[in-house]
């Protein structure tokens, strides 16, 4: 069942946007030059062709007993301006499908029959550029409303702490750099410890409220580990670890394994739940694609045909509703001068 938000949400939701994420390239408050140079190296990462096969797996554990998640094998391709996804989600007796190609995104459920899916849902989208589909508030929603977002953070893993944008953590007002210095490591590796600022409620952009960061400035500051990760969730809060394997394929370092394991904070002789999930990546070059997989086209069902003429009269409506209110305000700025001049 899809929920349509209200108009009163996405008012809200593309506040926050604009407050948060709008001036995503910009210097941060504090002008620390570490956390300045990581979100304009991973401006520059997001451009970069990637071509990516994977498979995500997960489970839950508690009182002994575990529970797996389904299994979802997902391939990403992109670079500036052109993004093509697709996530098979594998469930115990169904295959869901989530794609999207340059025109549009689309989800499949299970027709009834053991080869064939029957069509969800298709939305156009109106994304200006990739890797806009992150940082323009109505494209990411559609993004994440068609499962883009899951995969991205599966594909481009060196840039998430779980389900978390990088970007979006660091240039949160939520965010509260505490250190940032390289810690002997390895090569130059940048240790970043954050927390919550002083006296902050809830975040709404991001559920993470501290903890500390391993990045590589030599890979695009990708991330390398994270420790001590506060989460907050609607039921309670735990705490996060995520290790990143890289290997380097034709010149280019990617994650090839990556580990997340969460554990909520609770009182004493409660039940310890703990949540893993597992990323493994085939390859960083996949050489079968091809863009006609990513339509509605390869799986037998028609392409679809998108009003044109209702989104020209949204906009010329908004047009003519701006230049109506333009007229009211001058009137009422001449009869107060009139007034005022009586």
């Amino acid at each position: 069942m899809q929920v349509k938000p209200t108009f009163h949400f996405l008012a809200v939701l593309l506040l926050l946007w604009i407050v948060a994420f709008s001036c995503h390239s910009l210097s941060l408050a504090g002008g620390d030059h570490s956390i300045q140079a990581a979100v304009k190296s991973w401006d520059n990462f997001l451009i970069l062709p990637r071509d990516i096969l994977g498979q995500y797996e997960g489970s839950i554990e508690s009182g002994g007993e575990k529970e797996d998640f389904p299994i979802q094998k997902f391939q990403w391709r992109s670079k500036r301006g052109e993004l093509y996804f697709a996530n098979w989600i594998e469930w115990p007796d169904k295959t869901n499908v989530d794609i999207g190609n340059p025109n549009y995104f689309f989800k499949l459920k299970p027709s009834g029959k053991s080869t064939e899916f029957d069509l969800s849902s298709v939305k156009s989208i109106a994304i200006p550029d990739f890797p806009d589909v992150f940082f323009n508030a109505r494209a990411n929603l559609l993004f994440r409303e068609a499962g883009g977002y899951a995969t991205a953070q599966y594909a481009l893993r060196g840039l998430f702490v779980h389900n978390a944008f990088l970007p979006f953590i660091v240039q949160s007002p939520y965010f509260n750099l505490q250190e940032a210095e390289t810690n002997g490591e390895g090569a130059g590796l940048w240790k970043v410890t954050f927390s919550p600022p002083p006296g902050s409620q809830e975040s709404f952009v991001t559920p993470f409220r501290g903890g500390t960061l391993t990045l590589d400035p030599k890979n695009y500051w990708q991330l390398i580990s994270a420790r001590d990760v506060l989460i907050d969730f609607p039921d309670g809060k735990a705490v996060g670890s995520l290790d990143n394997t890289y290997v380097n394929d034709e010149g280019t370092s990617y994650v090839s394994n990556s580990l997340w394991i969460v554990k909520p904070l609770l009182a004493e002789n409660s039940t310890t739940v703990t949540s893993r999930s597992k990323i493994t990546f085939v390859t960083d070059h996949p050489t079968a694609f091809k863009k006609n997989a990513f339509t509605l086209t390869a799986f037998g069902l028609k392409e679809p045909v998108f009003n044109t003429d209702r989104k020209f009269r949204g906009v010329f409506f908004f047009l003519s509703l701006a230049f109506i209110s333009l007229l009211i305000a001058i009137f009422s700025f001449k009869r107060l001068v009139a007034n005022s001049q009586n």
